[in-house]
């Protein structure tokens, strides 16, 4: 094959305790550099004491 290929790959990123998590997201997000986001998917989870923690899952594709 001649080209570029793509490569499918994710971080999951969850919520630090004390940090807003969209800040946390973003940090991220730039760190991956210029990839291609494919997709993010939310969760939110209650731990034990009913606090919700979130994260998220980020599907991007970089140029290998």
């Amino acid at each position: 094959m001649i080209g570029y290929a793509n490569e499918v790959k994710t971080l999951l990123v969850n919520e630090v305790g004390g940090t807003p998590f969209d800040s946390t997201l973003n940090l991220k997000i730039k760190e991956l550099g210029y990839v291609e986001i494919v997709d993010i998917q939310f969760r939110a989870n209650p731990d034990i004491e009913g606090v919700i923690w979130y994260s998220a899952l980020v599907i991007y594709k970089e140029e290998v």
